[in-house]
């Protein structure tokens, strides 16, 4: 027995003593293409140098393809540990393997393992100018690129724009980007853009599936003028604060300033998904001094005031939240500002706990930490709550028992720190298997479901463990520091451990490793120094290899650490500035530095912090890049395993060992980082869910329409699409008006008794809040600068913003990427600042409203000057006796305040004019110059003359000599100005390059209104058709040097002119609209058009063909008859536009033609020649053969004749048809030189566009194309000829469908024929008055710069010995009193309503425009409603319209318009049809931003879209005087509303002295006593003519004496301005008009403000004492200012 145990002894010391030789290679979990990886080999037991191969292999088998490999040589020095760097290539990587095989070959062990390779490498940002834009504003975009090392990367980036609807809206292409790169130009919002959240994503062209995204906002927006902060006590309401709930409201001006004195309007309630209800009860009002007020809130007591919502917090619906609106209103300023507070919830448990960061394993013997995040109901972390725990452990043995936490507490109890995290730290006991915590508050009140944590044990066979203590309190390092970690071991006693070692992990690589003697038995303190490359975080794993108790056995622990820094491989940069506040148009010097000294791109950028307040910038991808990189980490969790394998799978890494290891299984679901938590109105809802499915309908109705128009009649015309059922459409116009009717009475029973300014009526009301015009950029600085020396400077002006700029910096280097920003104040300390309106017509007077800013804490008194230049009057609106000059404000402003300052002014000339402020105080002043735009009375007009130049008779006949004639236009507005522009262009191709090259160059084709699927073709077209010919001709070399990158530029604007194309698609359907804004009636017509357009586009633009397949389909199985011929549904009437009269045959002929020719374009493409398509074809050609030489109208058979040609030239009924209509042409000369065709004889005036010519025009390209297809150029010539000449191609076609036949035909005209080399000279002179210019045009340079021309003459162009083609263009634009309403075909009315104070209907609140038109149809016409009409209402000087009201007839169920735009003062409505019954109304509020006197009649203008020629027009008034205008002849003179200080009885009081002080003053030019003889009142005034008694004052070079003859004006209005005839006064001003007659001069003298009259009593007069002493007074005053003056 005894033998035995010693035996058992033996035994059991030799397997703890003998070392087995063990090896451990670690490499990354997924290795990346084209990244360097590194492989770490580590030997243990191993006492003689050994050799390890490493290879990357495709395979095992012997025809393997080796990818990489490295040999490492492992002995003692090495301490049998190193690493090899392995790497990918691309090149060898085919894109069907994902797999490698990593192979270990030595001459003690062979080992492998199969490891997955991504081909996500590197990092992209993407940077864009501003988070927020309109949609008529760019998108400057940046975007930046490194590879998995972070060194600069020139890979190609494929940028992918996508609207809210994830709809791919543009895809570009960026090369060579080395780093960073702008995008030029910049993104270009399509036209009626989707609103919302738009995403750019960036992805690697080729290989790489590296991805970065970034964000931007597209809205209507106005820059806010003031940031208003609400800030609750809380983010949630419970209990505690139910009744007594507060905010703190701060609002200071953009630039920083606090608001010193503001009026605040508040209201309260609450919302959830299904409601919003305000309760009208919380209306209060209070006052916020120095940018701060604090608010509370009862919350209980206003929930009591509506008995039908919930009473208390338990009522509360989930996910409810507090709804509080502010309206701020400056106290002594203009401006006013909103906001809205709506993220505080409802809760009856404010705080929710979860885990983070807490692996749910546990060692035995070991310490075990957990945290715990307690959130509120926003999901921010809260600091300072206890949270407290209990636990229950279960044995090895199966047993349950509570854990004592510090030997003897069953619960322990932590309070959350600023993050939000409560640490807990428990020992495990030795034999536990499994423990359950339970984690809930402290507080009883905050009662919520317990939160529980399961933990395992960490799974070891022969119970040995490791635990790294890294405390959270030095949980976050600095580069260049060490960190002390505490490592714990747990073994049998008896074993022993010589060595341990650890790797370091970041960014999915192993960046550091070693290995350490042991030198103490439980733990061991290690020191690391952090290094860059652990940038911004790493993981630190520590294991090792114990032997013993049979097989060796590989124990591990791993730990998260934090690395703080700033940038990655803690590179540095620092944006320095001068100063952080600063003056508008200060010099910005700005000063970036960096640690390095090699070569470095700087990419600067500014962006105003107002924008912020709209939209906040926490999705910025520059502000987390540290995050981004960190990406690359393949680990999971923050530590951590259930056993040795999930350890170094949760660090990221694969091993391959023969020691003792298990596998690693399961998912790893832990955080690494906290995630960030992504009344009336109340009635009209209630009532509108009654409605079920027709809830739209009733809350349609509810709504108010500017137009008043009365329930039954709206519903009756809601516009429902062609699905719609019957039943639908009644069940919706029930429920629409029975809402309406129930609106009108809850308004008229709820009308507010509180008076209130009409900002404060809007916001109750929810009407949209007054906007503030910016004139200022939102963004700037974009511009990137290179460094060799690590440092840039850069010096700018800043613009006159007084704003905060955030000014960022983002440094490019050879190893990495860095970003620094930096905050500038512009400010000023004492400004003024005076808002202009886009421009007023001569004539008009208007308010200027202005405000002075005191930023200083001490009151001074200030001056504002406004002076103008000649042909402005101004006048600030009091006499003049009281505060001295006309132009001229004083008084006093407080510190920290604004002040008011009001200015009138009246523009007699057109032109621009300069106004300038300037503003004086004790501290100094400032001067700022606005410029004011001002047109003449009546309408602006253009219009359009030219030819061809055409010496070598390419387009037929020679033309060497143009001649333009010039003619005053009739009934020119008097002195205004004819502008007359020449442009003349080279080829075909100089035309178009102008037009595309132009923004304004689609009015060089037509004069149209934007905003239709047509429109947007008109502008795509061009850009196709100088690409085509470029290409075709193979004539880039055109272009010069710059041709490849012109070639990108011109497919980029044919990509964006297709994405804003694709936003005419319905939703559902592959068809198309007339309308973009939103699911309007599919058009045939329109559908066949854009077919046809994408498929000449497909071959050169990248274009789904199932699209186009999908569309042909649509247009097949939807609109095409039996018969074969097509039919529109559609609610846009292209009546006109066929040109055919009220035969039905001729309609569908027409479309049935056009349809086919779309068809027979697309087949062309590859993959649409579909057999289904041809025999549809062939069914349409039928149904054109057995109707077409019936139809008399020749535009249809020419179309008609066109589309059987392109089907198949040879056909019989082609060619017969063709060779008909060539026998209908018009000819001129013998051989032909001209020839066209026309259906009737067109006016006069074959250059004024009519309906009648653009028929023709487009009858003649019709068969012009036709005979190009049959290869015809000699019976070509004439036509070209006459189309070239006569009509003027490129000056303004007469419709869009001729200006786009057009452009294509002389497109494939210019492609077919041979043509010279363009070369000419072009001299251009006047006929009577010398030269103007010699131009010289070549192939390179075919377009010149526009000639203004001066003179009043005619203009002849001409050129010698030339070759080529050209065409001259002359524009004149001038402005036209009245215009003729006699081809007029609408009945027309307009009316501005005044708003009703106080009215309960909200539309009666403010001003309002209603427009009205009737459509009065030709005589034995059938029409009963026109074609697609245009609206232009011209606004008033000083008004804008409300966009809401717009938007809601355009997107709303009463659908009224189809587009609108607005334009300067201009608000253009397109609309479908107008119908020939009844008047069709359409209106909107207005908003004053001026107060305006004297307005010049505005015009109402409306016509079909297809017949401009017969524009209907109508002028209206907006009538209210401050200022009036005094003329005589051309000359006009200004003169005061208010009235002058007229005394007509004895005034004893005013001595001889106070008369001469107010004659002496400067101001005063004028004083005479006259005799009254007649008086005579016209129009606004009254005339008195008057025979001068004495002259006191005049100028000296004023030719008056006594007996002189001079009139005096005064405003009608002024009744007790009472001059007498046959009595005498005194009268002294400080104006006159001189107007010269024959020989001598006139003089007037207005009696306004500045004017001093006084009786002059006769002898006869006077009949007492007082009356002679007064008239003595008199007398010794006048004839002492006689004898002594002013001395």
């Amino acid at each position: 027995m005894a033998r035995l145990f010693l035996f058992c002894i033996l035994h059991l010391f030799v397997c703890v003593t003998v070392s087995e030789k063990v090896y451990l290679i670690t490499a990354p979990k997924t290795l990346r293409l084209d990244a360097s990886e590194n492989v770490v080999v580590q030997l243990f037991g191993y006492d003689q140098e050994t050799t390890v191969d490493l290879h990357l292999k495709n395979t095992l088998a012997p025809d393997y393809k080796e990818y990489a490999s490295q040999s490492l040589k492992l002995n003692g020095a090495n301490n049998y540990q190193a690493s090899a760097t392995l790497r990918i290539m691309p090149v060898d990587f085919t894109k069907e393997d994902k797999y490698v095989f990593l192979q270990a070959i030595s001459s003690a062990f062979t080992a492998y393992k199969k490891i997955p390779v991504t081909t996500v490498n590197g990092f992209l940002f993407i940077q864009t100018d501003k988070p927020l834009y309109t949609p008529e504003q760019e998108v400057q975009v940046r975007v930046y690129s490194l590879n998995e090392e972070l060194r600069k990367s020139r890979r190609t980036v494929t940028l992918t724009f996508m609207d809210p609807n994830g709809i791919k809206v543009e895809i570009i292409d960026m090369a060579d980007i080395n780093g960073a790169k702008p995008l030029l130009p910049p993104f270009k919002i399509p036209l009626k853009p989707a609103y919302g959240i738009w995403k750019i994503e960036a992805t690697y062209a080729d290989t790489f599936k590296t991805t970065a995204t970034a964000e931007f906002e597209v809205k209507e927006y106005v820059l806010p003028s003031i940031s208003i902060h609400i800030e609750p006590e809380t983010n949630y309401i419970s209990e505690e604060n139910f009744e007594s709930f507060q905010l703190k409201i701060s609002a200071k001006y953009v630039h920083g300033t606090p608001v010193s004195s503001a009026d605040i309007f508040l209201m309260f309630g609450y919302s959830s998904p299904e409601e919003t209800v305000m309760i009208p009860a919380t209306y209060s009002k209070y006052m916020l001094i120095n940018g701060k007020e604090e608010i509370n809130l009862n919350i209980r007591s206003a929930l009591s005031t509506k008995p039908d919502g919930p009473q208390r917090l338990s009522d509360m619906k989930e996910n409810t939240f507090l709804r509080v609106t502010v309206l701020l209103q400056e106290t002594t300023g203009g401006i006013s500002q909103e906001a809205v507070l709506s993220n505080v919830k409802f809760v009856e448990t404010p705080f929710t706990l979860s885990l983070t960061a807490t692996p749910p394993f546990i060692k035995p013997g070991l310490p075990y930490n957990m945290r715990v995040l307690v959130k509120d109901p926003l999901g921010k972390p809260v600091k300072g709550v206890s949270v407290k725990t209990m636990a229950t452990i279960i044995t090895a043995n199966k047993e349950r028992e509570s854990l004592r936490f510090l030997g003897h507490h069953d619960t322990m109890t932590v309070t959350s720190r600023g993050d939000g995290i409560a640490y807990f730290t428990c020992n495990i006991p030795d034999n536990v298997k499994e423990a359950e915590f339970t984690f809930e508050t402290e507080d009883p009140r905050w009662s919520q479901a317990p939160l529980k944590l399961k933990a395992e044990s960490y799974v070891s066979v022969n119970h040995r463990y490791l635990y790294i203590d890294l405390h959270p309190e030095s949980s976050v390092f600095e580069v260049g520091r060490y960190i002390n970690i505490k490592v714990f071991f747990h073994y049998r006693d008896y074993l022993s451990l010589e060595t341990f070692s650890y790797q370091i992990i970041s960014r999915g690589k192993i960046v550091q490793f070693a290995t350490v003697k042991r030198v103490s038995e439980k733990s061991q303190s290690l020191n690391i120094k952090i290094t860059p490359d652990m940038v911004p975080s790493a993981r630190l794993l520590v294991y090792y290899v114990l032997y013993g108790e049979e097989k060796a056995e590989l124990v591990a622990d791993s730990a998260w650490i934090d690395v703080k820094a700033k940038c990655v491989q803690n590179l540095n940069m620092d944006i320095s500035t001068l100063n952080s506040q600063y003056k508008p148009k200060d010099k910005l010097e700005l000063r970036v530095s960096t640690k390095t000294k090699e070569e470095s791109l700087v990419a600067f950028s500014a962006v105003d912090t107002a924008l912020y307040n709209l939209k906040s910038n926490d999705k910025d991808p520059l502000k987390k890049v540290l995050h981004h990189v960190e990406r690359s980490d393949l680990g999971c969790g923050r530590g951590g395993g259930k056993n040795n394998a999930d350890v170094f799978d949760r660090a990221g890494l694969m091993f391959i060992t023969n020691a003792m290891a298990s596998s690693a299984e399961g998912t790893c679901s832990d955080l690494v980082r906290l995630k960030r938590s992504p009344d009336l109105g109340q009635k009209f809802e209630s009532k509108a869910k009654m409605y079920g499915p027709s809830r739209n309908c009733c809350l349609s109705g509810t709504r108010s329409i500017p137009t008043l128009e009365t329930c039954g009649d709206r519903a009756k015309r809601l516009p429902f699409s062609e699905k719609t059922t019957d039943y639908w459409k009644k069940r919706c116009q029930r429920a629409f008006l029975e809402c309406c009717e129930f609106a009108i009475k809850l308004r008229k029973d709820s009308v507010d008794k509180i008076i209130l300014s009409r900002g404060a009526i809007d916001f109750l009301l929810d009407a949209m809040p007054s906007q503030i015009r910016s004139y200022f950029p939102e963004s700037w600085l974009w511009e990137e600068h290179t460094s060799k020396s690590g440092s840039v400077s850069i010096t700018k002006n800043l613009p006159d913003s007084l704003t905060t700029w955030e000014l960022k910096a983002v440094g490019v280097f050879s190893e990495g990427i860095c970003v620094s920003e930096e905050k500038v104040q512009v400010s000023q300390d004492i400004s003024v600042d005076v808002p202009l309106p886009y421009s007023m017509v001569r004539g008009e007077q208007i308010e200027l409203r202005g405000s002075v800013y005191n930023q200083r804490f001490s009151k001074t008194w200030f001056r504002v000057t406004l002076t103008a230049t000649d042909g402005v009057c101004v006048f600030h609106g009091t006499q003049q006796g009281k505060h001295g000059k006309p132009n001229e404000i004083k008084g006093q402003i407080d510190g920290r305040s604004v002040a008011l300052v009001t200015f009138y002014i009246m523009a007699l000339e057109a032109g621009t004019h300069t106004l300038t402020f300037t503003l004086t105080t004790k501290w100094g002043g400032e001067t700022v110059v606005k410029k004011l735009k001002v047109v003449p009375e009546g309408i602006r007009k253009e219009i359009q003359s030219g030819g061809r130049i055409d010496p070598n008779g390419v387009f037929g006949t020679s033309m060497r000599k143009l001649e333009l004639k010039h003619a005053i236009p009739p009934n020119i507005a008097p002195k205004s100005t004819v502008d007359r522009i020449l442009t003349i262009n080279g080829e075909v191709l100089g035309e178009l390059l102008s037009i595309i090259n132009n923004p304004e160059g689609l009015k060089q084709l037509t004069n149209l209104p934007r905003g239709n699927a047509e429109m947007e073709l008109m502008g795509l077209l061009p850009i196709y058709y100088v690409y085509h010919y470029l290409e075709k001709t193979e004539k880039w070399d055109i272009l010069g040097k710059e041709s490849a990158a012109s070639e990108r530029e011109l497919k980029r604007k044919m990509q964006a002119g297709i994405t804003s194309i694709m936003s005419y698609k319905l939703r559902n359907e592959y068809a198309f609209s007339m309308w973009s804004n939103k699911d309007k009636s599919a058009s045939t017509w329109v559908t066949a058009l854009i077919a046809k357009t994408l498929a000449d586009m497909h071959e050169y633009v990248s274009l789904e063909s199932e699209v186009l397949t999908n569309t042909i389909y649509w247009l097949i199985k939807n609109r095409q008859n039996d018969d074969g011929s097509f039919y529109e549904k559609s609610q846009t009437n292209p009546i006109k536009l066929m040109g055919a009269g009220a035969d039905v045959t001729e309609k569908t002929v027409f479309l049935t033609s056009f349809v086919v020719i779309g068809i027979k374009n697309a087949l062309k493409v590859p993959n649409i020649n579909i057999q289904a398509f041809k025999d549809a074809l062939d069914h349409a050609t039928q149904y054109l053969c057995s109707k077409s030489k019936k139809i008399e109208s020749l535009y249809v058979r020419a179309i008609a004749s066109y589309a059987l040609t392109l089907v198949d030239t040879h056909s019989m009924s082609a060619v017969d048809l063709y060779e008909k209509i060539k026998q209908q042409a018009q000819v001129k000369g013998n051989p032909a030189t001209i020839r066209f065709w026309e259906d009737s004889k067109p006016k006069k005036d074959s250059l004024k566009p009519s309906d009648v010519t653009a028929k023709t025009v487009e009858t003649t390209v019709y068969i012009l194309l036709n005979t190009l297809v049959r290869g015809d150029s000699t019976y070509a010539k004439p036509i070209l000829n006459w189309l070239t000449q006569d009509q003027r191609y490129g000056g303004g076609f007469h419709s869009t469908q001729d200006s786009i036949l057009t452009l294509e035909a002389l497109t494939k005209y210019s492609i077919l024929a041979s043509q010279a080399t363009l070369d000419m000279v072009v001299d251009i002179e006047y006929k009577t008055k010398g030269d103007i210019s010699r131009i010289k045009l070549t192939q390179q340079k075919p377009v010149a710069k526009p000639i203004e021309v001066t003179k009043n003459d005619d203009i002849i162009i001409k050129t010698a010995m030339s070759s080529g083609i050209s065409f001259a263009k002359l524009r004149t634009v001038y402005y036209e009193m009245t215009e003729s309403n006699e081809n007029c075909q609408f009945e027309m009315s307009i009316d501005i309503h005044d708003s009703v104070p106080f009215s309960d209907d909200p539309m009666l609140l403010s001003q309002r425009i209603v427009a009205c038109a009737k459509y009065k149809p030709h005589e034995n016409t059938f029409e009963t409603e026109s074609g697609l009409t245009v609206m232009e209402i011209y606004l008033p000087t000083g008004v804008i319209p409300v966009q809401e009201d717009l938007d809601m007839y355009q997107n709303g169920l009463e659908s009224q318009i189809s587009n609108y735009e607005i334009m300067g003062d201009q608000v253009i409505l397109q609309i479908d049809s107008i119908p020939s019954k009844d008047f069709y109304c359409v209106g909107f509020r207005i908003q004053e931003e001026f107060e305006t006197g004297l307005t010049r009649a505005s015009v109402f203008r409306v016509y079909e879209f297809y017949d401009q020629e017969n524009k209907c027009m109508k002028f209206y008034h907006k009538q209210t005087r401050k200022l009036l205008r005094l003329c005589e002849g051309d000359q006009c003179q200004c003169m005061a509303a208010e009235c002058c200080n007229f005394k007509s009885t004895i005034d004893t009081t005013i001595t001889a002295e106070q008369r001469r002080n107010y004659l002496c003053k400067k101001s005063m030019k004028y004083a005479f006593k006259v005799l009254i003889e007649s008086s005579e009142a016209v129009g606004d005034f009254v005339t008195y003519k008057a025979k001068v008694k004495t002259v006191l004052k005049k100028e000296q070079t004023d030719d008056l004496k006594t007996d002189s003859e001079i009139d005096f004006v005064k405003k009608a209005t002024c009744t007790e301005t009472n001059f007498e005839v046959g009595k005498q006064y005194l009268i002294m001003t400080s104006e006159s008009i001189k107007i010269k007659v024959d020989h001598a001069y006139k003089y007037k003298f207005p009696l306004d403000s500045h004017a001093w009259v006084d009786w002059w009593p006769l002898e006869s007069d006077c009949r007492n004492d007082a009356c002679k002493q007064y008239t003595g007074v008199l007398g010794d005053f006048g004839l002492d200012f006689l004898l002594s003056g002013c001395d």
